[in-house]
């Protein structure tokens, strides 16, 4: 699955396993409920690759997962940047 800044991201398992990384622990305390991964980057103050990063680990390690995102080729980039800004202004 290739990874998106859309892509909605949520904790399986009621228990915050632990993490190597603070940043890390972090994302699977935010994720108790389904999170767009511009959303977990806006919650921790982090760049947009490096929360990349961290969320693509925590999936990789069966600590997170990843709900199914539109086809992108069903969605103009317009309509994509219109939901994360409406996303980023609610938080």
């Amino acid at each position: 699955m290739e990874l998106a800044i859309e892509t909605l991201v949520e904790r399986p398992v009621s228990e915050v396993t632990n993490v190597e990384r603070f940043e890390s622990q972090r994302v699977l305390e935010l994720a108790t409920r389904p999170l767009s991964v511009a959303e977990v980057s806006a919650h921790l103050g982090l760049p947009l690759g490096t929360t990349l990063v961290l969320v693509s680990d925590l999936l990789e390690s069966g600590q997170l997962s990843a709900h199914e995102t539109t086809d992108q080729s069903d969605v103009s980039n317009l309509d994509i940047m219109t939901r994360i800004i409406h996303r980023v202004r609610e938080l």
